[in-house]
């Protein structure tokens, strides 16, 4: 039941009952009746009716002090002298109550799914950490293949202009050499001709 519905029934303000169930009375109530963190309240028929009971002993001006022992002591009996809930007055809408075993189950039942979630959450968190710990090393190793692989084009490289170097005094060498069989080639032709004419 929520604290709107309650209080029309118990003809009290929402803000009195929400006090009750934050202060004097929070150790009576269930975990669904004490709200907080932004929860609402859910009361079960053993919450309303306890409610009931401090708002007639109040109506009575029964003292705070004896409210508490009257409380204490049907609490120690298990709740068995806890009267009725009273007849729902006239206007109001009958209310279904949720008995307090059935919220607890609830409760229960709703605290088991959260908690097998979180488990497979973490488990989920701990699958991508470690597959991230895996990327994280594949890249290391990449990045130390292509540091390798840059160091070993860069020798290379240097030994192509080391090579290069070497194969230019052998080029010009040849071209001298051709030059001169050339040259000596064409003195002879030109030596043949002159003794061809003559001759």
């Amino acid at each position: 039941m929520k604290t709107s519905d309650l209080a029309r029934w118990l003809n009290l303000d929402t803000a009195t009952i929400r006090h009750w169930t934050i202060g004097e009375y929070r150790s009576f109530m269930s975990p669904t009746a004490q709200g907080g963190d932004g929860r609402t309240r859910h009361f079960t028929e053993q919450d309303a009716r306890i409610l009931a009971f401090v708002a007639s002993l109040k109506a009575q001006s029964t003292p705070k002090d004896e409210i508490l022992v009257a409380l204490n002591q049907m609490q120690s009996g298990n709740w068995a002298d806890l009267p009725p809930m009273p007849a729902v007055p006239p206007g109001v809408e009958p209310i279904s109550m949720i008995p307090r075993e059935a919220a607890e189950v609830s409760i229960t039942t709703q605290r088991s799914a959260l908690m097998r979630e979180i488990a497979m959450l973490q488990d989920r968190a701990e699958q991508l950490e470690t597959a991230l710990v895996s990327e994280r090393t594949a890249k290391d190793a990449l990045q130390l293949q292509l540091t390798a692989a840059r160091e070993e084009l860069g020798e290379l490289r240097g030994k192509l202009a080391t090579m290069d170097t070497e194969r230019l005094p052998t080029r010009v060498t040849l071209a001298i050499v051709v030059a001169v069989v050339l040259g000596v080639l064409v003195i002879v032709a030109v030596v043949v001709v002159v003794l061809l004419l003559r001759g």
